[in-house]
């Protein structure tokens, strides 16, 4: 113990005491994150119509247009051995994303890996399934090149991975959960995100707890699962969230699709909001919401803004 030689001292010497322990007592946990803006996310370029970046965009959210897709094969549909190339809409040009970038300090666009299926030569729609590569290495380095190739090429923000169909056993999350850390190196890949549903989610939650510093936010697609109602929806969303954590995960709509639909899905929204602060929505796609002149992406925003859904 200290001796006090005089009373300035012990007085000098508790108040040090004090502030060492109230900054010991006060400090944020390092695994508490930060409050950061809301999210909304919306898949763009998949479905071969014309479109273009030109969904309103809220100042007061963080908007990213994610580009639909880059995929590891040929127009074929054989497999390209880690050299992926952009299947998105030809509107959506590298002066295009610059574009709306320019127009919009708010706008980050990503792109998407692999996607469901690609439209063969034959026109056929081909499913695109995760194959282990013969050569890790060797995959992980064209994956690598190829990907950032466009990610310079595009100046695009991130990358979303949505390999959908899957052998029984593979080295997905491994594989993939590596290549994540290597993009997320480059100072110009911001964000990653994952696109899980049900049906796959296996692979998604091998990768997400092996690799989950690399991931940013979990696009879970909620449609995919065909969830009927609100009551529902919130059950799936409380399933997950105790997987993905609730300050990762999204909710998510698909327009004139499955699942919930309509007043449906802002029901669910605000069963979620009476648990959880919601981190942000995806909406699948811009494609589809043009005839309705985007009404779904504007009320979503609104109320990421308002922080209201009821």
């Amino acid at each position: 113990m200290v001796e006090c030689k005089s009373v300035k001292l012990c007085v000098l010497v508790v108040v040090v005491v004090l502030q060492l322990a109230l900054t010991a007592h006060c400090a944020v946990p390092s695994n508490v994150s930060v409050a950061k803006r809301p999210i909304f996310m919306e898949y763009i370029g998949a479905s071969g119509l014309p479109v273009k970046f030109e969904v309103p965009v809220n100042k007061d959210v963080d908007f990213y247009y994610i580009l639909s897709f880059a995929v590891d094969a040929s127009a074929n549909g054989t497999y390209n051995n880690g050299n992926f190339v952009e299947m998105w809409s030809s509107d959506l040009t590298r002066d295009e994303v610059a574009k709306v970038k320019e127009e919009n300090t708010n706008v980050k666009v990503l792109m998407s890996l692999c996607g469901w299926s690609i439209y063969n030569i034959s026109g056929l729609d081909q499913p695109l399934f995760w194959y282990d590569p013969k050569d890790k290495e060797e995959w992980l380095d064209n994956a690598y090149s190829s990907i950032m190739g466009l990610v310079k090429h595009y100046n695009l923000d991130g990358i979303d991975v949505d390999y959908e169909n899957f052998e029984r056993r593979n080295n997905f999350s491994s594989t993939m959960g590596e290549l994540l850390e290597r993009l997320r190196k480059e100072e110009q890949v911001k964000v990653v995100t994952i696109a899980p549903f049900n049906w796959m989610i296996t692979s998604y939650i091998e990768l997400f707890q092996a690799f989950n510093e690399s991931i940013d936010y979990v696009n879970y697609q909620f449609y995919a699962d065909a969830v009927p109602n609100a009551t529902e929806y919130l059950a799936t969303y409380n399933q997950k969230a105790r997987i993905f954590g609730v300050e990762k995960m999204i909710p998510s709509y698909e327009i004139n699709g499955r699942g919930v639909q309509g007043q449906a899905w802002w029901d669910s929204l605000a069963l979620i909001h009476t648990q959880n602060s919601i981190p942000g929505l995806m909406i699948w796609s811009a494609d589809e919401s043009a005839p309705l002149h985007y009404y779904y992406e504007i009320q979503a925003q609104e109320l990421l803004a308002n922080g209201t859904y009821s």
